[in-house]
């Protein structure tokens, strides 16, 4: 019995996927990859329900996003170009995920921000149950997190570490080196961040503020808030740790003493310096910020490599809602499409999808 249907673009071969009996069987592989994407599999093949897996980082790969939602394919991804494109194409993709009513493909947006984190999925509980969002802000690119921690690390952080260690009876483990509550040079800390996989390939694109923008024009469009600016408008008008034209593959020291002068500026205030993003719902207003952060504050002592996503709402105005975790590496990024995946079929179909228990 036919349980599912999905389909995966994998480099230059198209394969579709069927599942019979919970078990998963490659039935076809066809040359082409992308480009032959929808006539070879969406236009032959007469079943309910098509997905795609959309895996890469190409920018304009993204644009054929819409035509596959019209075509009735409902599309998962771990890349974010789609919204933070242009503004035809975001609501090219709006208009396509209701253009059938009920029977539209959906957009699946969890991985676009915050990876496997439910950022998204929170947002819009909040907003179906009536609840008003004011301001969204936080760290939320795990690379930033990661260097900015590195740099400007929070005073006693090694306490908590040591706490959790005492209590958690040895569920919770330190993944990072015993020396990650010391200061560190700009440079180490992006030759870190890249050995543990939490940067883009280019690193220029997490450090000039590329990824944290498409992120938040994201977070714009969930809000409503994206009409008069576009992804490059706030990559521009974001601070950034280092401004001007650098090599952050070889990092100089003339550079790293630069950074080091504003961590030593916000120490001497009993701060550390963080990498903040937000969507001021109220204001209109989409910023990057360097934000010298009592040590204190959750955005200061959230762990290197984590996000930190604030949600302040008409009922949570005072303390808001606070979604924190990893959202990179390849185990967190790695569920969340599946996770989707799993999450839609069973709306969808009342699949009943029993996980392997060892």
């Amino acid at each position: 019995m036919m349980t599912g249907a999905f389909d995966i673009e994998c480099g230059a071969t198209t394969a579709t996927t069927f599942a019979f009996d919970n078990e998963l069987e490659v039935v076809a592989g066809v040359p082409g990859g992308i480009a032959t994407f929808k006539d070879s599999v969406i236009l032959y093949y007469d079943y309910a329900h098509h997905m795609i897996f959309y895996c890469t980082g190409d920018k304009e790969d993204a644009k054929l996003h819409a035509g596959w939602l019209n075509e009735g394919v409902h599309v998962a991804k771990a890349n974010n170009w789609g919204l933070a494109g242009s503004k035809e194409q975001r609501d090219a993709i709006a208009a396509a995920e209701i253009g059938k009513g009920k029977l539209s493909a959906k957009y699946l947006p969890e991985v676009k921000v915050g990876g496997a984190l439910p950022v998204i999925n929170i947002l819009r509980s909040l907003l179906n149950s009536g609840d008003i969002i004011h301001r969204v802000d936080g760290m939320i690119s795990v690379s930033m997190s990661y260097i900015m921690f590195r740099i400007s690390p929070p005073v006693y952080f090694d306490c908590n570490t040591s706490f959790d260690e005492r209590i958690s009876n040895g569920v919770f483990s330190e993944e990072f080196s015993s020396n990650v509550g010391e200061v560190c040079s700009l440079s180490q800390a992006v030759k870190e961040a890249v050995a543990l996989g939490l940067m883009e390939d280019d690193p220029g694109k997490d450090l000039n503020n590329e990824y944290t923008s498409r992120c938040l024009m994201i977070l714009a469009k969930e809000l409503g808030v994206d009409h008069n600016t576009s992804m490059q408008e706030i990559q521009e008008a974001g601070e950034k740790l280092v401004d001007g034209d650098v090599d952050f593959t070889n990092i100089t020291e003339e550079v790293d003493q630069k950074v080091q002068e504003k961590v030593k500026a916000a120490l001497d205030k009993g701060c550390v310096l963080r990498h903040i993003a937000s969507v001021d719902v109220t204001q209109e207003q989409i910023e990057i910020k360097l934000l010298e952060v009592p040590n204190t504050h959750i955005f200061a002592i959230t762990p290197p490599g984590c996000e930190c996503v604030r949600l302040f709402t008409e009922r949570h105005i005072r303390y808001p809602v606070i979604i924190q975790g990893p959202s990179a590496g390849a185990d967190s990024t790695a569920s969340a499409p599946p996770a989707e995946f799993l999450s839609h079929v069973r709306s969808r179909v009342s699949l009943q999808v029993q996980l392997p228990t060892d």
